[in-house]
């Protein structure tokens, strides 16, 4: 019985031999494999922070873009609203109509009216009018432009004529001179 209490605990032993050679041959391919991650760690920290110095400068480069576009966003938003002030204020009413130009009547009129040739000429020339020329002047356009009839032309004139066209016909010739000195 020995003999054979010997040979069931050889057959334990070599069972446990197995077991334990089996288990030292994963920890040895586990150490080999970890050794392999851990002499790799550095490259791929390298390359970790080669690709970390990347995104900084893209970060940086994106920055610097977003915001040139918002300052660009602002003077554009500043430029809308400056115009429809501008618009705004263009779209009102005189506050008080005179019957003579103001001071920048001509270039008003030529910026608004985008005058050019013989008209942009007789517009610069009001500028050399003495002002009875200039008020007939503007009694004539206001006519011209359908503000005021030949009657009410005639009595702002304090013209007993029935063609007040004609009497501002000898204004021409003082017109006429002052669009050459223009």
């Amino acid at each position: 019985m020995a003999s054979r209490d010997d040979s069931a605990r050889a057959g334990r032993y070599d069972d446990e031999v197995k077991v334990l050679t089996t288990q030292i041959s994963f920890l040895e391919e586990e150490i080999a494999a970890l050794r392999r991650r851990l002499a790799d760690s550095p490259r791929q920290t390298r390359l970790l922070e080669e690709r970390l110095r990347e995104a900084e400068a893209n970060l940086a480069s994106v920055t610097g873009q977003n915001e040139r576009l918002v300052g660009t966003l602002r003077e554009a938003r500043d430029q809308i609203v400056a115009l429809k002030e501008e618009v705004d204020r263009l779209a009102q009413p005189p506050t008080v109509e005179s019957d003579a130009p103001s001071p920048d009547f001509a270039d008003t009129t030529i910026e608004r009216l985008g005058l050019s040739g013989q008209r942009l000429e007789t517009a610069e020339a009001t500028r050399w009018l003495d002002d009875e020329d200039g008020h007939v002047l503007a009694l004539w356009w206001q006519e011209a432009a359908g503000k005021l009839r030949r009657a009410d032309l005639a009595v702002a004139l304090d013209l007993a004529s029935s063609h007040p066209i004609d009497s501002s016909a000898c204004h021409r010739p003082t017109i006429s001179s002052s669009r050459r000195a223009a």
